[in-house]
């Protein structure tokens, strides 16, 4: 645990506080307690993995202690968020109850009574965050592949995610960016079976000031796309948002037309259809 965990459990009175560790999974929920009035006691049970049959546990473990003659005045949770996520734990706040999280890559941070968002997981989990898969080759029909992964989402080591907390304006404008064939063709010259974060390091794009059309321009055909119903590339958005990054990398429409014949498996409707936008823009 971090240093922030002595916040959690300093002052502590076990004579009036339930301690009960969470081991989540689909099937079920696994309860570990430590009781008023059973110090030397730990109390363990299976329960449907739910949050109404979590909060049925702790209410039947106050009545055990109160049965033992200790009122339990303060509930002290812990679990680890890694595939669940943090809505059990803003829930359980919800309830006054205090919450330990932990997160599978070594990091953890405290959530006591009536903290908010940002203090229950550092902000990152909590926020919309830029994100690139990893594993690819330059055979794949894209290999630079980036997203927005939604608030409340924990991701795994197959994707990098962007860590600092960057406006979402500028993160769908980056998305744009990485996403387009010109960063794919670039990225395919040095990709091996990994698109590492050196390789990214070193991925030339294009600079758009955030006052400039551009970028309000790129920024809302991400937006667009992003809540697209069907592929993104069936849009007639994501032409336009390929042809304007080509645009903003300088390209000549002969250069487009040759990056584009790098990608045989995008549909030639496709590839048209950017080529047409591209032209089209002056």
């Amino acid at each position: 645990m971090s240093r922030s965990s002595d916040i959690l459990l300093r002052a502590i009175n076990y004579d009036h506080t339930l301690v009960l560790a969470i081991e989540l999974s689909n099937k079920s929920w696994v309860l570990a307690a430590q009781v008023p009035g059973l110090p030397q006691t730990k109390t363990q049970r299976t329960i449907e993995p739910n949050k109404t049959a979590l909060l049925a546990a702790i209410d039947g473990y106050r009545v055990r202690a109160a049965g033992l003659g200790y009122a339990v005045e303060r509930v002290i949770t812990t679990y680890e968020a890694g595939w669940s996520g943090f809505w059990l734990a803003r829930w359980l706040v919800a309830q006054g109850i205090e919450v330990l999280t932990g997160v599978p890559a070594g990091e953890r941070d405290v959530n006591e009574q009536g903290a908010d968002r940002a203090q229950l997981q550092g902000r990152r989990y909590l926020r919309p965050r830029l994100a690139y898969r990893d594993v690819a080759s330059a055979t794949n029909r894209l290999t630079l592949i980036a997203a927005i992964v939604p608030a409340d989402a924990v991701t795994t080591h197959t994707l990098f995610c962007l860590k600092t907390d960057v406006p979402l304006d500028v993160q769908l404008v980056l998305c744009a960016l990485l996403n387009s064939f010109v960063a794919n063709y670039v990225t395919r010259f040095r990709v091996n079976t990994h698109v590492t974060a050196s390789l990214m390091s070193r991925l030339p794009v294009p600079y758009v000031g955030r006052d400039s059309g551009s970028f309000a321009r790129l920024a809302s055909l991400a937006e667009t796309l992003s809540h697209s119903p069907t592929a993104a590339e069936e849009q007639p958005e994501y032409s336009e948002l390929q042809a304007r990054v080509a645009r903003l990398y300088g390209l000549a429409a002969a250069d487009f037309r040759h990056v584009l014949s790098t990608f045989p498996l995008i549909p030639d409707s496709v590839k048209t259809s950017c080529q047409r936008q591209f032209d089209s823009l002056h």
